[in-house]
């Protein structure tokens, strides 16, 4: 087996396109907002909807920006704003005027309106 070569800009776009096909659209979450981080990297089941962690949320968002910016793709920039606007949402720590996190907040555990 020979490794690939991550020079190659051909490889680069290729492993994007892996990457963003493997999450998209599973990793959009309609019901708590933001993404879905906790996939099984090897089947892609979910097995965490409700925890959201700030550095998974802010890479996810860097990923389809990234695909947005080099592809165009459409997909991509809607993933990426519905990403940006839980960051703006749900992430932000109003008394200290930043981001939540993960050594003052583990990861944010949401519940819709119908569960609380």
């Amino acid at each position: 087996m020979t490794t690939p070569n991550y020079r190659d800009p051909r490889v680069l776009r290729q492993q994007r396109h892996r990457v963003l096909n493997f999450y998209y659209p599973d990793c959009i979450d309609t019901r708590y907002g933001g993404y879905i981080a906790q996939l099984n990297e090897r089947e892609g089941f979910v097995y965490d909807r409700q925890t959201k962690h700030l550095v998974a949320t802010a890479r996810t968002v860097h990923n389809f920006s990234v695909g947005t910016l080099i592809d165009g793709s459409v997909w991509c920039q809607t993933a990426a704003e519905h990403g940006l606007t839980f960051l703006s949402n749900h992430h932000w720590d109003d008394d200290n005027k930043g981001r939540e996190d993960d050594e003052r907040a583990e990861a944010l555990h949401l519940r819709t309106k119908d569960e609380q």
